[in-house]
Protein backbone atom coordinates (compact mmCIF):
# COMPACT_ATOMS: atom_id res chain seq x y z
CA UNK A 1 0.00 0.00 0.00
CA UNK A 2 1.35 3.42 -0.96
CA UNK A 3 2.05 6.36 1.37
CA UNK A 4 -0.01 9.55 1.30
CA UNK A 5 0.78 12.75 3.18
CA UNK A 6 -1.80 15.17 4.57
CA UNK A 7 -1.32 18.56 6.22
CA UNK A 8 -3.08 19.73 9.37
CA UNK A 9 -2.20 21.37 12.69
CA UNK A 10 -0.74 18.54 14.80
CA UNK A 11 -3.15 19.22 17.66
CA UNK A 12 -6.07 18.61 15.31
CA UNK A 13 -4.84 15.21 14.08
CA UNK A 14 -6.48 12.29 15.95
CA UNK A 15 -3.82 9.81 17.01
CA UNK A 16 -0.83 12.14 16.49
CA UNK A 17 0.37 12.03 20.10
CA UNK A 18 -0.37 8.34 20.61
CA UNK A 19 1.70 7.48 17.53
CA UNK A 20 4.54 9.81 18.51
CA UNK A 21 4.74 8.45 22.06
CA UNK A 22 5.25 4.94 20.70
CA UNK A 23 8.15 5.96 18.42
CA UNK A 24 11.58 5.41 19.96
CA UNK A 25 13.02 8.47 18.20
CA UNK A 26 10.41 10.94 19.45
CA UNK A 27 11.28 13.98 21.55
CA UNK A 28 9.22 16.54 23.42
CA UNK A 29 9.42 18.74 20.30
CA UNK A 30 7.23 16.26 18.39
CA UNK A 31 4.36 16.54 20.88
CA UNK A 32 1.38 18.37 19.42
CA UNK A 33 1.09 20.70 22.41
CA UNK A 34 4.60 22.03 21.78
CA UNK A 35 3.72 22.83 18.15
CA UNK A 36 0.64 24.68 19.36
CA UNK A 37 2.52 26.72 21.95
CA UNK A 38 5.20 27.68 19.42
CA UNK A 39 2.81 28.53 16.59
CA UNK A 40 0.42 30.56 18.75
CA UNK A 41 3.21 32.48 20.48
CA UNK A 42 5.03 33.25 17.24
CA UNK A 43 1.98 33.75 15.05
CA UNK A 44 3.23 31.02 12.70
CA UNK A 45 1.06 29.03 10.32
CA UNK A 46 1.27 25.37 11.47
CA UNK A 47 2.27 22.74 8.92
CA UNK A 48 1.79 19.32 10.47
CA UNK A 49 2.78 16.68 7.91
CA UNK A 50 1.20 13.27 8.50
CA UNK A 51 2.15 10.21 6.43
CA UNK A 52 -0.42 7.41 6.19
CA UNK A 53 -0.81 3.94 4.75
CA UNK A 54 -4.51 3.70 4.38
CA UNK A 55 -5.90 5.14 7.61
CA UNK A 56 -2.85 4.30 9.74
CA UNK A 57 -0.24 6.93 10.58
CA UNK A 58 3.25 5.87 9.50
CA UNK A 59 5.18 9.14 9.95
CA UNK A 60 4.98 12.74 11.11
CA UNK A 61 6.89 16.00 10.77
CA UNK A 62 5.73 19.06 12.76
CA UNK A 63 6.71 22.32 11.07
CA UNK A 64 5.72 25.97 10.83
CA UNK A 65 5.90 28.74 8.27
CA UNK A 66 8.07 31.67 9.37
CA UNK A 67 7.44 34.77 7.28
CA UNK A 68 9.67 37.63 8.34
CA UNK A 69 10.81 40.83 6.66
CA UNK A 70 13.77 40.77 9.02
CA UNK A 71 15.07 37.20 8.64
CA UNK A 72 13.31 35.94 5.52
CA UNK A 73 10.74 33.25 4.80
CA UNK A 74 11.20 29.59 5.63
CA UNK A 75 9.48 26.35 6.56
CA UNK A 76 11.02 25.18 9.84
CA UNK A 77 10.72 21.91 11.72
CA UNK A 78 10.35 23.37 14.31
CA UNK A 79 10.98 26.95 15.58
CA UNK A 80 12.40 27.19 19.12
CA UNK A 81 13.18 23.47 19.11
CA UNK A 82 16.67 22.04 19.50
CA UNK A 83 15.89 19.16 17.16
CA UNK A 84 12.73 18.10 15.38
CA UNK A 85 13.47 15.16 13.13
CA UNK A 86 11.27 13.38 10.65
CA UNK A 87 9.68 10.43 12.51
CA UNK A 88 8.66 7.48 10.35
CA UNK A 89 8.05 3.76 10.35
CA UNK A 90 10.39 3.27 7.40
CA UNK A 91 12.38 5.01 4.67
CA UNK A 92 9.43 5.15 2.26
CA UNK A 93 7.33 7.13 4.76
CA UNK A 94 10.26 9.38 5.65
CA UNK A 95 10.91 10.12 1.99
CA UNK A 96 7.26 10.99 1.41
CA UNK A 97 7.33 13.48 4.32
CA UNK A 98 10.51 15.19 3.09
CA UNK A 99 9.23 15.41 -0.47
CA UNK A 100 5.92 16.89 0.68
CA UNK A 101 7.79 19.43 2.84
CA UNK A 102 9.74 20.45 -0.27
CA UNK A 103 6.45 20.86 -2.14
CA UNK A 104 5.04 23.05 0.65
CA UNK A 105 8.13 25.26 0.54
CA UNK A 106 7.85 25.68 -3.20
CA UNK A 107 4.08 26.26 -3.20
CA UNK A 108 4.35 28.84 -0.42
CA UNK A 109 7.27 30.57 -2.15
CA UNK A 110 9.34 30.17 0.99
CA UNK A 111 13.05 30.78 0.59
CA UNK A 112 14.18 27.75 2.55
CA UNK A 113 13.19 24.47 4.19
CA UNK A 114 14.95 23.71 7.46
CA UNK A 115 14.72 20.33 9.21
CA UNK A 116 16.51 20.18 12.54
CA UNK A 117 17.84 16.65 12.57
CA UNK A 118 17.80 13.63 10.27
CA UNK A 119 14.97 11.17 9.83
CA UNK A 120 14.53 8.59 12.60
CA UNK A 121 12.95 5.31 11.62
CA UNK A 122 11.04 2.81 13.73
CA UNK A 123 13.96 0.33 13.66
CA UNK A 124 16.28 2.91 15.23
CA UNK A 125 18.17 3.79 12.05
CA UNK A 126 18.65 7.34 10.81
CA UNK A 127 18.46 8.71 7.27
CA UNK A 128 19.84 12.13 6.19
CA UNK A 129 17.58 14.35 4.11
CA UNK A 130 19.94 14.30 1.08
CA UNK A 131 19.55 10.51 1.04
CA UNK A 132 15.76 10.72 1.21
CA UNK A 133 15.50 13.38 -1.50
CA UNK A 134 18.60 12.91 -3.68
CA UNK A 135 17.27 15.28 -6.35
CA UNK A 136 17.10 18.20 -3.88
CA UNK A 137 20.30 20.10 -2.99
CA UNK A 138 20.10 19.75 0.78
CA UNK A 139 22.99 21.16 2.80
CA UNK A 140 23.88 19.56 6.15
CA UNK A 141 25.25 21.81 8.89
CA UNK A 142 26.97 20.26 11.91
CA UNK A 143 27.11 23.52 13.87
CA UNK A 144 25.41 21.97 16.92
CA UNK A 145 25.88 18.97 19.17
CA UNK A 146 23.39 17.64 21.68
CA UNK A 147 24.37 16.72 25.25
CA UNK A 148 22.51 14.16 27.38
CA UNK A 149 23.42 12.94 30.87
CA UNK A 150 22.63 9.21 31.30
CA UNK A 151 20.56 8.66 34.43
CA UNK A 152 19.76 5.75 36.75
CA UNK A 153 17.70 5.41 39.92
CA UNK A 154 20.84 5.60 42.08
CA UNK A 155 21.46 9.36 42.12
CA UNK A 156 24.76 8.86 43.96
CA UNK A 157 26.08 6.80 41.06
CA UNK A 158 25.15 9.65 38.70
CA UNK A 159 26.80 12.15 41.03
CA UNK A 160 30.06 10.16 41.02
CA UNK A 161 30.27 10.52 37.23
CA UNK A 162 30.46 14.31 37.50
CA UNK A 163 33.90 15.93 37.36
CA UNK A 164 35.20 15.93 40.93
CA UNK A 165 36.57 19.47 41.20
CA UNK A 166 34.54 21.28 38.56
CA UNK A 167 31.10 19.92 39.51
CA UNK A 168 30.94 17.77 42.63
CA UNK A 169 32.98 20.10 44.80
CA UNK A 170 31.17 23.14 43.39
CA UNK A 171 27.78 21.66 44.32
CA UNK A 172 29.08 21.13 47.85
CA UNK A 173 30.55 24.63 47.96
CA UNK A 174 27.27 26.22 46.86
CA UNK A 175 25.40 24.40 49.64
CA UNK A 176 27.99 25.55 52.17
CA UNK A 177 27.53 29.15 51.00
CA UNK A 178 23.77 28.90 51.49
CA UNK A 179 22.54 28.49 47.91
CA UNK A 180 19.56 26.13 48.01
CA UNK A 181 17.47 24.76 45.17
CA UNK A 182 13.82 23.81 45.42
CA UNK A 183 10.86 22.86 43.25
CA UNK A 184 9.25 26.00 41.90
CA UNK A 185 5.58 26.92 41.83
CA UNK A 186 4.71 28.65 38.53
CA UNK A 187 1.72 30.41 40.08
CA UNK A 188 4.06 32.05 42.58
CA UNK A 189 7.52 31.99 41.00
CA UNK A 190 6.97 32.85 37.34
CA UNK A 191 7.75 36.56 37.83
CA UNK A 192 11.05 35.70 39.51
CA UNK A 193 11.89 33.20 36.76
CA UNK A 194 11.13 35.70 34.01
CA UNK A 195 13.30 38.41 35.51
CA UNK A 196 16.22 35.97 35.79
CA UNK A 197 15.57 34.75 32.25
CA UNK A 198 15.65 38.34 30.94
CA UNK A 199 18.96 38.98 32.72
CA UNK A 200 20.41 35.83 31.19
CA UNK A 201 19.26 36.61 27.64
CA UNK A 202 20.43 40.21 27.85
CA UNK A 203 23.85 39.08 29.00
CA UNK A 204 24.08 37.00 25.81
CA UNK A 205 22.44 39.68 23.65
CA UNK A 206 19.62 37.39 22.47
CA UNK A 207 15.99 38.61 22.19
CA UNK A 208 13.79 36.98 24.85
CA UNK A 209 10.47 35.29 24.33
CA UNK A 210 7.53 37.09 25.95
CA UNK A 211 6.18 36.10 29.34
CA UNK A 212 3.03 34.69 27.74
CA UNK A 213 5.16 32.03 26.05
CA UNK A 214 6.09 30.60 29.45
CA UNK A 215 2.59 31.02 30.83
CA UNK A 216 1.34 28.82 28.00
CA UNK A 217 3.89 26.11 28.86
CA UNK A 218 2.68 25.77 32.43
CA UNK A 219 -0.95 26.08 31.43
CA UNK A 220 -0.84 23.42 28.71
CA UNK A 221 2.07 21.13 29.61
CA UNK A 222 0.66 19.61 32.78
CA UNK A 223 0.89 15.87 32.10
CA UNK A 224 2.51 14.52 28.92
CA UNK A 225 4.66 16.44 28.30
CA UNK A 226 5.03 18.20 31.63
CA UNK A 227 6.72 21.55 32.27
CA UNK A 228 8.34 22.03 35.67
CA UNK A 229 10.25 24.79 37.41
CA UNK A 230 13.32 24.74 39.68
CA UNK A 231 14.54 27.75 41.66
CA UNK A 232 17.81 28.48 43.47
CA UNK A 233 17.62 30.93 46.36
CA UNK A 234 20.20 32.62 48.56
CA UNK A 235 19.41 34.77 51.60
CA UNK A 236 15.74 34.72 50.65
CA UNK A 237 16.35 35.94 47.07
CA UNK A 238 15.85 34.01 43.82
CA UNK A 239 19.19 33.90 41.99
CA UNK A 240 18.71 31.16 39.36
CA UNK A 241 15.82 29.32 37.74
CA UNK A 242 15.28 26.52 35.24
CA UNK A 243 12.30 25.26 33.25
CA UNK A 244 12.42 21.56 32.38
CA UNK A 245 10.17 19.43 30.19
CA UNK A 246 9.42 15.80 31.04
CA UNK A 247 8.57 13.55 28.10
CA UNK A 248 9.06 9.85 27.47
CA UNK A 249 12.14 8.72 29.36
CA UNK A 250 13.90 12.10 29.20
CA UNK A 251 13.95 15.38 31.10
CA UNK A 252 14.87 18.41 28.96
CA UNK A 253 16.60 21.41 30.53
CA UNK A 254 15.09 24.08 28.32
CA UNK A 255 15.05 27.66 29.70
CA UNK A 256 17.43 29.06 32.28
CA UNK A 257 17.84 32.32 34.13
CA UNK A 258 20.75 33.41 36.32
CA UNK A 259 21.57 36.55 38.26
CA UNK A 260 25.23 37.17 37.38
CA UNK A 261 25.71 39.24 40.55
CA UNK A 262 25.30 36.02 42.56
CA UNK A 263 27.96 34.01 40.72
CA UNK A 264 30.13 33.83 43.84
CA UNK A 265 27.67 31.33 45.39
CA UNK A 266 27.56 29.18 42.22
CA UNK A 267 23.75 29.18 41.77
CA UNK A 268 23.68 27.07 38.59
CA UNK A 269 25.16 23.99 40.25
CA UNK A 270 22.49 23.35 42.90
CA UNK A 271 19.87 24.27 40.29
CA UNK A 272 20.91 21.52 37.88
CA UNK A 273 21.72 19.00 40.57
CA UNK A 274 18.25 19.40 42.08
CA UNK A 275 16.63 18.84 38.67
CA UNK A 276 18.87 15.83 37.95
CA UNK A 277 18.16 14.24 41.35
CA UNK A 278 14.43 14.68 40.79
CA UNK A 279 14.74 13.05 37.37
CA UNK A 280 16.63 10.07 38.86
CA UNK A 281 14.03 9.57 41.58
CA UNK A 282 11.21 9.75 39.03
CA UNK A 283 12.79 7.03 36.89
CA UNK A 284 13.94 9.00 33.84
CA UNK A 285 16.79 7.60 31.73
CA UNK A 286 18.32 10.84 30.42
CA UNK A 287 18.73 14.51 31.28
CA UNK A 288 19.00 16.52 28.08
CA UNK A 289 21.17 19.63 28.41
CA UNK A 290 20.16 20.83 24.96
CA UNK A 291 22.10 21.89 21.92
CA UNK A 292 25.45 23.66 21.99
CA UNK A 293 27.37 25.26 19.14
CA UNK A 294 30.47 23.19 18.48
CA UNK A 295 32.58 26.36 18.41
CA UNK A 296 31.50 27.24 21.97
CA UNK A 297 34.33 25.39 23.70
CA UNK A 298 33.49 26.69 27.16
CA UNK A 299 29.88 25.53 27.18
CA UNK A 300 30.77 22.19 25.56
CA UNK A 301 33.31 21.60 28.34
CA UNK A 302 30.78 22.64 31.01
CA UNK A 303 28.27 20.04 29.81
CA UNK A 304 30.90 17.33 29.43
CA UNK A 305 31.96 17.84 33.07
CA UNK A 306 28.42 16.81 34.11
CA UNK A 307 29.01 13.43 32.48
CA UNK A 308 26.92 14.23 29.41
CA UNK A 309 27.39 12.29 26.20
CA UNK A 310 27.70 14.41 23.06
CA UNK A 311 26.06 13.52 19.75
CA UNK A 312 25.98 15.39 16.41
CA UNK A 313 22.82 17.43 15.81
CA UNK A 314 22.83 18.07 12.04
CA UNK A 315 20.50 20.68 10.56
CA UNK A 316 19.37 20.07 6.98
CA UNK A 317 18.47 23.05 4.78
CA UNK A 318 17.19 23.37 1.22
CA UNK A 319 18.06 24.80 -1.19
CA UNK A 320 21.05 26.65 0.26
CA UNK A 321 23.23 26.21 3.31
CA UNK A 322 22.80 28.27 6.43
CA UNK A 323 19.90 29.30 8.64
CA UNK A 324 19.06 31.82 11.32
CA UNK A 325 19.62 29.11 13.94
CA UNK A 326 23.21 28.43 12.87
CA UNK A 327 24.69 31.92 12.66
CA UNK A 328 28.27 31.73 13.95
CA UNK A 329 29.03 33.62 17.16
CA UNK A 330 32.20 35.02 15.61
CA UNK A 331 30.46 36.67 12.65
CA UNK A 332 30.29 40.47 12.53
CA UNK A 333 26.50 40.36 12.14
CA UNK A 334 26.15 38.31 15.32
CA UNK A 335 28.49 40.58 17.29
CA UNK A 336 26.72 43.73 16.10
CA UNK A 337 23.26 42.36 16.81
CA UNK A 338 24.00 40.94 20.26
CA UNK A 339 26.06 43.97 21.27
CA UNK A 340 23.09 46.27 20.80
CA UNK A 341 20.84 44.12 22.99
CA UNK A 342 23.43 43.79 25.75
CA UNK A 343 23.37 47.54 26.30
CA UNK A 344 19.59 47.85 26.71
CA UNK A 345 17.86 48.50 30.04
CA UNK A 346 15.82 45.48 31.08
CA UNK A 347 12.31 46.88 30.41
CA UNK A 348 13.03 48.03 26.81
CA UNK A 349 14.90 44.77 26.25
CA UNK A 350 11.79 42.76 27.24
CA UNK A 351 9.59 45.01 25.09
CA UNK A 352 11.79 44.58 22.01
CA UNK A 353 12.09 40.86 22.57
CA UNK A 354 8.32 40.39 22.70
CA UNK A 355 8.08 41.99 19.27
CA UNK A 356 11.17 40.49 17.65
CA UNK A 357 11.49 36.95 19.00
CA UNK A 358 9.24 35.42 16.34
CA UNK A 359 11.68 36.43 13.60
CA UNK A 360 14.40 34.16 15.05
CA UNK A 361 12.50 30.90 15.49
Amino acid sequence: MGVTVEIAPPWEVPGWDDWVQRHRGASVYHASVWSRIVCEAGGYAPVGLVARRGDAICGVLPAAEVRSRLTGTRLVALPFSDACDVLADDAEAARALVERALDVRAAGRLARLEIRGVARLRDGSRRPCPELAPGAPFAVDDHFAGYVIPLEPDENAVFRRFARKAVRQTITKAARLGAEARDGDPSRDLDAFYRLYLLNRRRHGIPPQPRRFFEAMFERMRTTPRARLVMTEHAGRAIAALITFEYGDTVYAKYEGVDASARSVQPVYPLFWHAIRRACRDGFAGFDLGRTATDNAGLCAFKARWGADAAPMPYCTHPEAGSVATVRAGSWKYRLFTGAFRRMPLAPFAWCGARMFRHFG
